[in-house]
């Protein structure tokens, strides 16, 4: 049994900063046989793309979370 851990970027609507994807990685990374790491970056960050491609490639991040409600944007937004 396995489980996918995130959490969840909507700092722009809420004013609370995330946990650190980073921290979510590092705790996956100490439990590999049963931590998946996603990460969660709100498309609306002005770096969102660096962000992802930094989390994939320095922190190991199998997959992204969406939150179009929490992150106000539509999911079929090309600019998301």
């Amino acid at each position: 049994m396995a489980a996918v851990v995130f959490t969840v970027d909507w700092e722009a609507r809420s004013g609370i900063a995330p946990i650190p994807n980073e921290e979510i990685a590092e705790a996956a990374a100490a439990n590999p046989d049963v931590l998946i790491p996603f990460a969660s970056v709100d498309p609306a960050r002005s770096d969102a793309v660096a962000r992802a491609r930094r989390l994939i490639d320095d922190h190991g991040v199998k997959g992204f979370k969406f939150h179009p409600n929490l992150q106000a944007f539509f999911p079929n937004d090309r600019s998301a």
